[in-house]
């Protein structure tokens, strides 16, 4: 448990997340999958924030997502972290992307 945290913070600093997305992803990791109002209520935040927050995460590719019909037949996304190996492909594509604009701007 303690690693992955400690792999969660160093992601959320490499990607330039926020604390609340660092909230999201440990609440992800510990309990897999959960949907909006469970993420809302673990960590005591708004579903208003915690959809902003979602809609981050799941661009940077960090989340997976799932629809669902829930028992009053309205459908709700359930999310869940993307393998390690994803996240670091991910990362890597993002620093990759970000040097690159960096070299551009040494050349003009």
């Amino acid at each position: 448990m303690e690693q992955h945290l400690s792999f969660i913070v160093k992601v959320a600093d490499t990607l330039n997340l926020s604390k609340t997305d660092i909230e999201i992803l440990t609440a992800l990791h510990e309990r897999r999958k959960l949907l909006v109002s469970e993420i809302a209520e673990h960590i005591k935040r708004s579903e208003r924030h915690i959809r902003q927050r979602l809609h981050v995460l799941h661009e940077k590719r960090l989340l997976k997502r799932e629809i669902e019909v829930l028992k009053n037949k309205r459908i709700a996304y359930r999310y869940s972290l993307r393998s390690t190996r994803n996240i670091i492909i991910e990362m890597r594509r993002s620093l990759l992307k970000k040097l690159d604009e960096i070299d551009k701007l040494t050349v003009e």
